[in-house]
């Protein structure tokens, strides 16, 4: 709106300008300037397009990523419901029109009742004018006023032909009662009435509101209308009672169904209503109601829903106005009678719809799971293999995709097991035949540095050939290892051992190798006894200590901490690089070394971690690392703790 404004200001004032500067260039054409106005709104929404998307792109990449969380049976089943909304939303979509329409039929119908009704009355209240107009000029021209026994003769006749009329009486023109049918009522003053002395003023009818009747008998109204002599003058007031529970009988409309009308004075009480009667005075108060009073205004209004001030439930109807009377007629019909056919239709189309809709998800459940079924004992087989058990297999069953790929995966994950079979022999078969060899090439060194005379080369040499022989040896000693323990062989000999005494024992060969950094250990000086390999335990201490030392920068204090509880545990903690969260998972992997391991100076095959964790694994343990990049790492070794040997206890 406001690039419009400043594109209007702009136009107007180039405009302006022109006439200033004597420009004789024709102005801007009303279609252009439209066209420019158009222009500059397209040009503002599409510079807004980039900042629109910018900010849904992250709503939208959430979403997806919240999606990709789901399980594929999850997503079959939520995009079946999905794909059942539209059907649902196009039954409640014809529900709601078919009931729309049986509601605006019924107020139709309640209005054009309610018009009939007005009619009628109004033609009822002439016609009683009608005949008061006739009696009146009769008694004004033809009858001696001064002698009320023969007006009150013509009165008892006239009122004979209409049951309807609770009294027809004769006042003279200041109020006071003459002659009435029936005469109880002689002597009368009605000169407060302020129909009386409308009647008086006028010379029409004169129709008052509704009157408390004596007698407690039911209300009445009345039509009054001046009785004018032969001069002119009011000789006297003419006024019918009717009786309004007589109204039925006189009315006689009526519509099928459970609608009824009403009959308002101009203080919106109920004069009649067609099934009820008699009613209490307050329950004849409507103004309460829109409708009612709208119609009172000379409109003729409709009300989808109202509390009926009759019996309090709701109803649905429409009101008009009796023009020339002033008064309103109103027809209702009861909501759950009127539109109770279409709620019982629509509720069985609910249900019906639901036991569908359900019936159509327990299907599509059916579906999902049959589809899922062998999806999951692939991802259950997959994480099998993950973990080394390269006897998974998958059933195939079926001629569809997913049996295409469980064979694809049974025949890749052979080839996996066989590989890993012929992998598994050779690293026996090198860990094997290395040892002779090696064993025979370190002998001879030492047996060379012990005969030969000194010479710095020469011992130089010899210490060469004695530490790459002892390296090449741990080297087949861990492929051993590592063929056994992927076999389920490894070789363990528990017995009853103090782990504090081991971690020490660890600590101390680790300063004598000369290493350059600093070790603290931090124990509680208790011993914690295990069932455990010494050997193989420290075996485990020794990698996870040796690890710390090859891979933390020279002088980086080490901590070593020994902890009981409901587990023994050991934490080794550096200072070092840090181990990637994508490199983790794969840490204890049998050959895998990190991106900075292969990249650094330090050597290694790859085997000690997942050794050591075979290791823990065989003594019900395990290990876990905490890492981050940067800060160094904390490896931890858990280890279930025994009892206190029975020795130990009488010692102590």
């Amino acid at each position: 709106m406001i690039c419009d404004v400043l594109a209007v200001a702009s136009t107007s004032q180039i405009s302006s300008d022109r006439v200033l500067a004597g420009d004789d260039s024709p102005p801007i054409a009303p279609g252009r300037l439209g066209t420019m106005k158009r222009r500059v709104r397209v040009q503002r929404i599409l510079s807004r397009l980039p900042m629109l998307l910018a900010l849904a792109e992250p709503a939208a990449q959430r979403t997806w990523r919240w999606l990709n969380a789901w399980s594929l049976r999850r997503k079959i089943l939520v995009g079946f419901a999905v794909s059942l909304l539209p059907l649902i939303v196009l039954l409640a979509q014809t529900v709601d029109d078919r009931f729309t329409a049986r509601r605006d039929e019924e107020l139709r119908s309640n209005r054009e009742f309610a018009e009939a009704v007005a009619a009628t009355f109004d033609v009822y209240a002439s016609d009683v004018d009608h005949q008061l107009l006739a009696q009146g000029f009769t008694l004004g021209w033809r009858f001696d006023l001064e002698n009320p026994p023969v007006v009150q003769a013509y009165l008892a006749l006239n009122r004979a032909p209409y049951p309807n009329l609770a009294a027809l009486v004769f006042t003279d023109p200041d109020g006071r009662l003459i002659a009435a049918d029936p005469p109880d009522a002689v002597g009368a003053d009605l000169a407060g009435q302020p129909y009386v002395r409308a009647a008086r003023e006028s010379r029409d009818r004169v129709v008052s509101d509704l009157l408390v009747a004596p007698e407690r008998t039911a209300p009445w109204f009345a039509i009054a209308r001046a009785v004018r002599g032969s001069n002119g003058n009011v000789a006297g007031i003419l006024i019918a009672y009717v009786d309004t529970s007589s109204l039925g009988t006189v009315m006689r409309a009526d519509r099928r169904g459970g609608a009824a009308y009403a009959i308002l004075d101009r203080n919106l009480r109920v004069v009649y209503h067609s099934q009820h009667p008699e009613l209490s005075w307050p329950q004849r108060e409507a103004a309460g109601l829109e409708h009612v009073r709208a119609a009172a205004q000379g409109q003729i209004a409709t009300a989808e829903e109202f509390l009926s001030p009759i019996d309090g439930r709701p109803h649905l109807g429409a009101a008009v106005p009796i023009p020339r009377l002033g008064w309103t007629v109103m027809a209702d019909s009861p909501t759950d009678e009127a539109l109770g056919p279409i709620q019982d239709a629509a509720r069985r189309e609910a249900i019906v719809s639901a036991l569908t809709a359900l019936l159509a998800l327990v299907l599509a459940m059916l579906l999902a799971v049959s589809l899922t079924r062998p999806i999951r004992a692939l991802q259950r087989a997959v994480w099998a293999v993950r973990q080394g058990d390269y006897n998974q297999r998958v059933a195939v069953g079926g001629k569809d995709e997913v049996a295409e790929l469980a064979a694809g995966f049974n025949d890749m994950v052979e080839r996996l097991q066989a590989l890993e079979q012929e992998r598994e022999a050779f690293a026996a078969m090198i860990a094997h035949d290395l040892r002779s060899p090696l064993t025979a090439v370190r002998g001879y060194a030492e047996l060379l540095r012990r005969r030969l005379p000194a010479d710095g080369m020469r011992e130089r040499a010899l210490e060469s050939i004695v530490r790459e022989s002892e390296r090449v040896a741990r080297l087949a000693a861990d492929l051993g290892d590592s063929a056994r323990a992927a076999t389920g062989h490894l070789e363990i000999r528990p017995e009853r051992v103090d782990l504090a005494a081991l971690v020490e024992q660890a600590v101390e060969r680790l300063r004598a190798a000369g290493t350059s950094h600093p070790i603290t250990l931090d124990g509680d000086g208790q011993p914690l006894w295990i069932d455990a390999d010494p050997a193989r335990i420290a075996q485990v201490l020794d990698n996870l200590l040796g690890n710390a030392a090859k891979y933390s920068p020279p002088d980086r204090p080490i901590t070593v901490r020994v902890r009981g509880g409901a587990e023994a545990t050991v934490s080794i903690e550096d200072q070092g690089p840090g181990i990637a969260a994508e490199e983790l998972p794969r840490l204890f992997d049998r050959f895998y070394r990190t991106g900075q391991a292969r990249g650094g100076p330090a050597h290694g095959t790859g085997l000690g971690l997942y050794i050591s964790q075979e290791i823990a694994a065989a003594h019900h343990g395990g290990i876990h690392v905490e890492s981050t990049p940067g800060r160094g790492s904390c490896f931890i070794l858990r280890l279930p703790l025994v009892p206190v040997p029975a020795s130990v206890s009488r010692d102590s």
